[in-house]
């Protein structure tokens, strides 16, 4: 979670105890949390639609089905997205516009340059790692990661991405991996750790951002 959002988060999460304290009757204030919703949806833009998903438990708004995916509880994994529809080969999944440009790496940030990440609006960064993923990215004309289906994914599947496709290196995932795939390598690693031949057919695919 970014900065932002932790901020708005917070200030959304305790401003119904503030109006139900006796603080509200040293620092009377008019506002309403409808007041509050709406200045966090002008100050998020389109990182709303996760605030929505963090404030309410988990729990997706309907109208964010309509996109193809939607972020669920895994027992396993914590969260993952699911498609709610089915992509062909070839299909772009999800839209890659840059919210914020970063200069340094974490979590949630996909590189864009030697030195530079960056932060995409919606939930694309909660796509989970897997050796053997059903998506791969590709620039778009804004510089951001569109997400592209590899392979025909149905309906219920879980949109996976190998995480070497947006980061030069990875520092912050534990170093086993867990995707459970056939083609596993064992640790969840960079694009500079890739062996040769993965490397290879990312190219080939052009479906790579470093």
């Amino acid at each position: 979670m970014d900065h932002d959002l932790f901020y708005v988060l917070t200030i959304t999460l305790v401003f119904p105890l503030f109006k139900n304290s006796d603080l509200m009757e040293k620092y009377p204030c008019d506002l309403t949390l409808n007041d509050m919703l709406e200045k966090a949806a002008t100050y998020l833009g389109k990182r709303y639609e996760y605030f929505q998903y963090l404030l309410n438990d988990g729990k997706m708004p309907k109208n964010t089905l309509e996109t193809g995916y939607e972020l669920k509880r895994m027992s396993e994994k914590g969260e993952g997205i699911v498609a709610t529809r089915n992509f062909k080969q070839g299909d772009v999944v999800m839209r890659g516009e840059i919210v914020r440009i970063l200069g340094g790496n974490h979590s949630h940030a996909a590189q864009i340059g030697e030195n530079v990440w960056a932060i995409h609006e919606g939930i694309t960064h909660k796509a989970n790692h897997s050796c053997d993923p059903n998506m791969g990215i590709s620039l778009n004309e804004t510089g951001g990661h569109d997400f592209v289906a590899v392979q025909d994914v149905e309906a219920g599947e879980e949109l996976v991405l190998d995480y070497a496709m947006r980061n030069y290196q990875i520092e912050h995932f534990p170093y086993q991996c867990k995707c459970g795939s056939v083609d596993c390598r064992g640790s969840i690693t960079g694009w500079k750790d890739l062996p040769e031949h993965k490397k290879r057919n990312i190219n080939r695919g052009q479906l790579l951002i470093c």
